[in-house]
């Protein structure tokens, strides 16, 4: 519903501005004279309407708007790439339409054109999406604020208080005001708060590439190991896989991770375990006074902890990482994730 109140909201403002034009034609001396037919036209450039619910939403109060009934002759052209939309654009200022109204996909590039409209006597209308030009190259701009969103997204985050950040940025289409907004918003924030950004890739306002990009956060191993070395991918990771594949709507292959966490934990927590001074560096340098078997221990209800996190089972998981730092007062992940649970309680 708020999708499709500030579509109408946005068609209508942008009406205010068209409203008592009529319809025209250029002149020999660069001048519009009435094309005779007394309808505004209107060339409209937007993103694929498939993009998302509130560009569906957009695209549908726009044709409802600008109709012949409604005193308008409008086009439309619908691109998520910069060159195609610049080529619309110059086909709808050389068929001399009274406005040009565009949400680019990206803000650069748009000077040549935005000039060569001024000079037909097109009147530009930027809407949802800025572009990087001079604003005397537009007639009006209604906008969203890119930023301010991608401030709001990263507080919700920053107010979940999560022990742990691990961040899989999917973004828009490269160099859009969308993209550009957010993702700086961000990127500040987790510069500030320490967050870890895994991996940012772009899914081009696509769900099914998002869907694949969100699919690869679910791989690697899903063997849980004991004590790690250097080289050995922490125990978390997997308990992110299951929580990935959860989101993708696959809990049996999620649950499956986290009982694997639980299992290794329950068949190895007794395990007798002695220093190989032939393997590979432990992550320690202190090896020589460690009591491998105590920290095998703390490992092992660590690993306990994370699975019962993933299946949702807060209590267990506490007990978990309460017995790990009882064995291991040094363990900051279980500290960490015991004081989200902890936080989540209150």
């Amino acid at each position: 519903m708020k999708k499709k109140i500030i579509s109408v909201l946005l068609a209508s403002m942008m009406v205010i501005g068209l409203v008592g034009c009529g319809g025209s034609k250029e002149t020999a001396d660069g001048a519009k004279s009435d094309s005779g037919d007394g309808l505004i036209k209107v060339g409209i450039i937007n993103n694929d309407p498939n993009e998302s619910g509130y560009r569906t939403a957009n695209d549908k109060d726009l044709k409802a708007t600008f109709t012949k009934e409604n005193g308008y002759d409008a086009s439309f052209a619908y691109s998520l790439k910069n060159d195609e939309q610049i080529t619309s654009a110059q086909k709808f200022i050389q068929d001399g339409v009274d406005y040009l109204l565009l949400s680019a996909a990206d803000t650069a590039g748009w000077d040549s054109v935005l000039k060569d409209a001024q000079d037909a006597g097109t009147q530009v209308i930027l809407f949802d999406r800025t572009i990087d030009a001079d604003e005397s190259l537009y007639a009006a701009s209604i906008v969203s604020d890119m930023e301010k969103e991608g401030e709001t997204a990263a507080n919700w985050l920053k107010d979940q208080k999560l022990p742990e950040y691990n961040i899989i940025h999917i973004q828009g289409v490269m160099g859009s005001a969308a993209q550009k907004g957010r993702s700086g918003a961000l990127a500040d924030t987790a510069k500030s708060e320490g967050w870890n950004i895994v991996t940012e890739q772009t899914a081009e306002w696509n769900a099914e590439k998002a869907q694949q990009l969100f699919a690869a956060a679910s791989t690697g191993t899903d063997e849980p190991a004991g004590m790690m070395f250097y080289n050995d991918q922490p125990a978390d990771m997997i308990m992110y896989q299951g929580l990935a594949l959860k989101e993708m709507g696959e809990p049996v292959a999620a649950n499956s991770r986290f009982y694997k966490l639980i299992s290794y934990g329950e068949a190895h927590i007794y395990d007798e375990v002695k220093m190989d001074y032939f393997a590979v560096s432990y992550p320690d340098l202190l090896i020589f006074d460690e009591n491998f078997t105590r920290k095998n221990k703390a490992h092992c209800c660590y690993l306990m902890g994370l699975g019962n996190l993933g299946l949702g089972n807060l209590e267990k998981a506490k007990e978990h990482f309460e017995e790990t730092l009882q064995l291991d007062p040094h363990h900051l992940l279980a500290r960490l994730y015991l004081r989200g649970i902890e936080g989540d309680s209150k």
